[in-house]
């Protein structure tokens, strides 16, 4: 299935591949992707602001694409940023992995629930970069899922 969630990112978010993004793991628990430096870096050799920015907004929306695909709602959920809040606290100084880990299983009922009865609800995501243990940079983003009606 990481494959196929690969493709379709590729497909809807073309600068994903620009980027070099590659899905290593998506799971109930947590999405990991990981970006090369190369294509993402600025002039001091570290990774770009805003490649950090759009792939942290990517690790998100992966594991939350996955969490709805398990559920089989993918294909009539559409998926929006609403807001975010990253955190640059390190250079980034070389090839990087973010982890969005799942919202607590509470969390996740209440987003389930609301989306069923009201056809569009809300959750708080958070991704990060880290090295050796070390947090870079971190984000956190409110996205929100609204259903199609079939």
């Amino acid at each position: 299935m990481s494959k196929a969630i690969e493709e379709f990112i590729y497909l809807k978010i073309p600068l994903s591949k620009s980027m070099g993004f590659s899905l290593v793991e998506v799971t109930r628990d947590k999405a990991e992707i990981f970006f090369p430096l190369a294509p993402n870096r600025n002039h001091h050799g570290t990774a770009f602001g805003g490649s950090l920015s759009a792939a942290h907004l990517l690790a998100c929306y992966v594991w939350l694409f996955n969490f709805l695909k398990v559920q089989n709602l993918e294909a009539k959920t559409e998926i929006v940023v609403k807001e975010s809040r990253m955190r640059f606290l390190r250079p980034v100084e070389k090839d990087f992995t973010l982890i969005c880990e799942s919202p607590s299983l509470e969390d996740c009922d209440q987003f389930l629930k609301t989306l069923h009865s009201k056809n569009r609800s809300r959750l708080n995501l958070l991704s990060t970069v880290s090295d050796k243990g070390t947090l870079l940079s971190s984000m956190q983003a409110e996205f929100v899922a609204s259903q199609t009606r079939l």
